[in-house]
């Protein structure tokens, strides 16, 4: 074989093999790649995931903040108007201590002026005649008042003698039973206020009884009946409170 073609055919061989070494190479150069490719794009995909549970968490933590100051807020005003509410309830309270103070020693002194039999007879005449001239009645005119300096039934002339329509006359006496009524409540023991309530009725019976012996309802002009005033509503309620039958007897 000529010198040549052994030369060509060892040329052509050593052609294919650095080729071939080539291509291997290069095949393996791009697997090393790929693969160094896919470890960045995981390695990315972990940054970006961390990125984002980042922000996720720093939302979520900034809505917590935002909450947090809000019910700081609505606390630091709930304890304001707290503050303000007491300051007030205590204002009140003051207040009505002083009142109920004031009441008590107005009501002392009433009670005092009203423990004297004269005093109490006067102030129920007084009411009595408020009481008419509030319905427009007038004294020595539609009424004629007898000016009494007691409170017992020693008098013979009503307190009070109105006249009516068609020339008849109706004859009011003013009582004011007072002592039981006022020691009844000045105990806060139940009980023991009836009992006193109890001696107020009898006490005020005593004046309906004494008032209808004095026959003023046979007197010429009369209707068959007289007229017994109380200045308080409270001295006949608890009356009828205790004893029903009260008016019917």
């Amino acid at each position: 074989m000529p010198a040549y073609v052994v030369t060509l055919l060892i040329g052509l061989f050593a052609g294919s093999a650095i080729g071939y070494l080539l291509s291997a190479l290069k095949s393996k150069d791009s697997v090393g790649n790929q693969a160094l490719l896919d470890d960045y794009k995981a390695q990315l995909a972990a940054e970006r995931a961390k990125t984002e549970s980042a922000i996720t968490l720093n939302a979520e933590l900034l809505a917590v903040k935002e909450s947090v100051a809000q019910l700081s807020t609505q606390s630091n005003e709930a304890n304001r108007i707290r503050t303000e509410a007491e300051a007030k309830l205590n204002t009140t309270i003051l207040e009505m201590r002083r009142a109920s103070e004031s009441i008590f020693d107005e009501t002392k002194k009433i009670a005092g002026a009203l423990s004297n039999s004269q005093s109490r007879g006067k102030f129920g005449e007084a009411q009595l005649e408020l009481l008419l001239q509030g319905a427009g009645l007038r004294e020595g005119h539609e009424y004629t008042a007898q000016r009494s300096t007691t409170d017992s039934d020693s008098s013979g002339i009503p307190d009070i003698t109105v006249s009516m329509p068609g020339g008849s006359l109706l004859f009011i006496d003013s009582k004011f039973p007072f002592e039981r009524f006022l020691e009844a409540f000045g105990t806060e023991d139940q009980s023991q206020r009836d009992e006193y309530l109890q001696l107020h009725t009898k006490d005020l019976m005593k004046h309906v009884e004494s008032l209808a012996k004095r026959g003023y309802h046979k007197s010429q002009g009369s209707p068959d009946f007289v007229v017994l005033f109380v200045p308080f509503e409270t001295l006949l309620s608890e009356a009828l409170r205790l004893d029903p039958m009260f008016l019917e007897k």
